[in-house]
């Protein structure tokens, strides 16, 4: 008797899913996430570094901090963030590409065109 191996193949499940790059705990991290992390520490460390004269002043502490964390918390929103199931960065780009649009347009016909004014020397024989 010959027996029959069946071979089995794993179907691929979750294809859309970003590459894990870093776990902490339970967070994980795709690569994305962890680059737009890594942009807004650095930018909330170089703004630290230029609002240090504000620490000085009495409340100058809170607001150097204010300022300083400002870059960390949108790049956590940009990486975490998603609104109907797309990204913050597409809305943000679809609210630019919106906004940068004419806001009337008009229907100029080819057939009622008028033709373009000649000018003072030109005769019609150059047309042809």
């Amino acid at each position: 008797m010959v027996s029959e191996v069946r071979k089995t193949h794993v179907v691929p499940t979750h294809v859309n899913t970003p590459e894990t790059v870093l776990s902490i705990g339970g967070l994980s991290l795709s690569a994305r996430q962890f680059l737009l992390l890594l942009v807004g520490a650095a930018l909330s460390y170089d703004v630290w570094k230029q609002v240090a004269a504000l620490t000085h002043l009495p409340a100058g502490i809170v607001l150097a901090v204010g300022v300083a964390v400002l870059p960390m918390l949108i790049a956590i929103a940009f990486a975490f963030g998603r609104v109907a199931g797309r990204d913050l960065a597409t809305w943000v780009l679809t609210i630019v590409r919106y906004a940068l649009r004419p806001r009337r347009l008009l229907w100029r016909s080819v057939r009622f065109q008028e033709p373009a004014p000649r000018a003072v020397g030109e005769s019609e024989e150059t047309d042809a």
